[in-house]
């Protein structure tokens, strides 16, 4: 499918929203584009592969920041259980998403991971303790996710935010492990084709609207109201999630056949 002006400028302005959200509340970017892209393309791999390759961007940024407080012992387990995982979720993508259920249950798996983090975000704890013996499990399990959708985040959010370690030491983690994951999937994704002439053209014209929209987010960072948008961003991605698991093909079909 050659993507029209239309589906660049759409999958632009998506990826640039996406970024803002990232760049303004601190996470967000793969869920939002995740949510959004399947609307604006039937091609499945197209939007796993752009939003993969645009998600690197954010852990770099971060780790700029917050690198120092990395620690590779806290790490090594989820790291470890995230690339496992990462490779069983992406065989699952690439034997599934063209069956009639794979979308239904990307749009459930999106309304539940979108609630976790509306209830997270409404909570000044984490809702539950994870021992740390768990790394490895719940590194699997966003692995898989990650793998799968591009949504690796709310397991080892979870599993990260519940251990006794300072805020730079956490967002440090995450960003490795995130780096990771995305990385991985990367080289799974070139290895298999995913990397072809549209996509790659795809990348030129949109990933500086990832930029645009990570830096335009860091600049209103402290003149925006984070709770709202956090709590708006996530009930709308939630609803979008329902509508895919209702639905089913069907929307994306429809939508990106108009």
């Amino acid at each position: 499918m050659n993507a029209s002006v239309f589906q660049i400028v759409g999958i632009g302005f998506v990826l640039a929203a996406a970024g803002f959200v990232q760049g303004l509340t601190g996470f967000g970017f793969a869920i939002v584009g995740m949510a959004f892209l399947p609307l604006l393309q039937t091609d499945w791999q197209s939007s796993l592969t752009l939003v993969a390759v645009n998600s690197i961007l954010i852990p770099l940024v971060l780790l700029k920041r917050h690198g120092g407080a990395f620690s590779f012992r806290p790490a090594l387990g989820l790291t470890l259980g995230t690339l496992v995982g990462t490779y069983l979720g992406f065989q699952f993508t690439k034997q599934h998403s063209d069956v009639d259920w794979f979308i239904r249950f990307f749009g459930l798996v999106l309304f539940l991971f979108s609630l976790f983090d509306l209830l997270q975000a409404l909570r000044k704890h984490p809702l539950f303790v994870i021992h740390q013996r768990l790394a490895i499990p719940f590194g699997l399990a966003g692995g898989f996710f990650g793998g799968a959708f591009n949504i690796s985040g709310p397991p080892i959010v979870a599993y990260a935010y519940s251990q006794a370690w300072s805020k730079s030491q956490t967002v440090a983690t995450l960003q490795v492990v995130f780096m990771a994951g995305a990385g991985y999937r990367m080289v799974l994704m070139g290895s298999n084709g995913f990397f072809d002439l549209q996509v790659l053209n795809l990348l030129m014209w949109t990933t500086p609207a990832t930029l645009a929209g990570i830096l335009l987010g860091s600049y209103v960072l402290h003149r925006a109201d984070q709770s709202t948008l956090r709590t708006g961003v996530f009930i709308l991605v939630g609803l979008l999630g329902l509508v895919y698991a209702i639905f089913g093909p069907e929307i994306v079909n429809l939508t990106a056949t108009r």
